[in-house]
């Protein structure tokens, strides 16, 4: 499938970002002054990372690590689990 490449399709015209491998997964936070990623193997370890972004503070949670992968099979149920996660913003 699609996420089974080490790197991306021919048809990127950008510049490569070497601070993840190609197609990485990541939970993306951006608060509008500032962006960060959160690789999965990171939250998968961590289970969750509290953190401040643009001056924000948030919490990001590691989740079911079977959650399918959409793009990985023809048919989602068949796809390899490849785990979830999610952010919110850290009020209370």
């Amino acid at each position: 499938g699609y996420t089974s490449r080490d790197r991306p399709l021919a048809f990127f015209d950008g510049e490569i970002d070497d601070r993840y491998p190609a197609l990485e997964r990541v939970v993306g936070v951006s608060t509008g002054a500032a962006d960060k990623a959160y690789p999965f193997p990171l939250l998968a370890e961590t289970g969750v990372a509290n953190d401040t972004v643009g001056g924000e503070p948030i919490v990001v949670f590691w989740g079911a690590p079977d959650t399918a992968d959409a793009l990985d099979a023809f048919e989602v149920a068949e796809g390899r689990g490849i785990g979830t996660g999610v952010a919110y913003r850290a009020t209370v």
